[in-house]
Parts: C-alpha cells; structure tokens; sequence
C-alpha cells in the first residue's frame, strides 16, 4: 500500500507538472507574442523596395515619428545613394534632429549634404540649416561666414534674401557671450 500511495502521488505530481508546463508554455507563447508586437512598433523592419521605403519615411516624418523617420531616410540613402532624392533624405535627417534639439547632429547632417550632394538642388538649403545649427551652437561666427557664402554662391536661391537679413542679425548678436561663443 505504500508503494501504491507513492506512486499515485508520483502520477498526481507528474500530472500537476504537465499542467505547470503547460501554463508555462502558454506565457512564454504569449509573451513571444507580446515581444514581437513591441519590435514591431518601436523597429518596424524597413521596406526593401524604393519607392515604398521612401513614402514609409515620409509618412512616418509627417507623423512626428522622428526616430523611425531617421532610420528610413538613412537607410534610403545608405541603399540608393545615386537617387535623386538622397540629398533630400539627408536633409530631412537633419532637420528631424533640429526639431528634437539636438543641433549638433542635425549639423552634422546638413554637412553631409553638402560632401555628398555637391551639386544637388538641396544645398542652398542645407547651408542655411547649418548655419542655423550654428547659431544654436552658439557658433554665431561660423554661421556668419556660412550666410555670406550661401549668398554669394547662390545668389538666386530663395535663401539668398535671407541669409543677407541673417547676417545683419548676427553681426548685432555676436558681441553677446550669451547667444555667441564664437
């Protein structure tokens, strides 16, 4: 009888066991589950195809989703860097870190447009958002010079007017230690 007992609850243990597992299998399923829905939204995987790669960045830009926007626009112009629209990307790169404060990067990006698009219709632009950066640098006589070469060099960009009033402006500010470091 006492073998019997042992081995009734042996059975009993093995079977709770089996339920354990079981339950256990089932929340692991569902935490995979879980997991895959967060990489999902937080790293969706990036289009292989061109054009939809570049619409996918675009949404997500217009959507204030910056980060993800970033990821596809740098991932556009690493795949087609020939395209005509990489020198935009880059450009949309930066401006994406300008609006989350961080200049730095963002200048870093419009100098990038400037290396590698040379002759791209976007580089008018592109040295009136670094100068910009330098001013939120505190760089106010790099952006100077940047405004004066970005009005001599592109004397009939839409930024030409603008750099001009720029560099009235920052000539009045750069003796302020506060807003002027160079």
């Amino acid at each position: 009888m006492n073998i019997a007992k042992m081995m009734k609850q042996a059975q009993q243990m093995q079977k709770k066991m089996g339920e354990d597992l079981g339950r256990f299998e089932a929340r692991l399923a569902g935490l995979e589950q879980g997991q895959q829905k967060i990489v999902d939204r937080v790293a969706p995987s990036v289009p292989e195809d061109k054009e939809t790669l570049w619409r996918e960045a675009q949404n997500r830009n217009n959507s204030g989703m910056r980060e993800d926007a970033r990821r596809f626009f740098r991932s556009f112009t690493q795949r087609f860097p020939q395209d005509p629209r990489a020198s935009e990307a880059s450009l949309q790169v930066g401006r994406s870190f300008s609006l989350d404060g961080k200049h730095q990067q963002a200048a870093a990006e419009y100098q990038k447009v400037l290396e590698a698009y040379p002759k791209s219709p976007e580089v008018p632009e592109a040295m009136w958002l670094l100068g910009e950066a330098f001013v939120e640098l505190k760089f106010c006589s790099d952006a100077k010079v940047l405004m004066q070469d970005l009005a001599k060099r592109y004397p009939r960009s839409p930024r030409a007017s603008g750099a001009k009033q720029r560099m009235r402006e920052l000539q009045k500010i750069a003796k302020d230690k506060q807003r002027c470091t160079s």
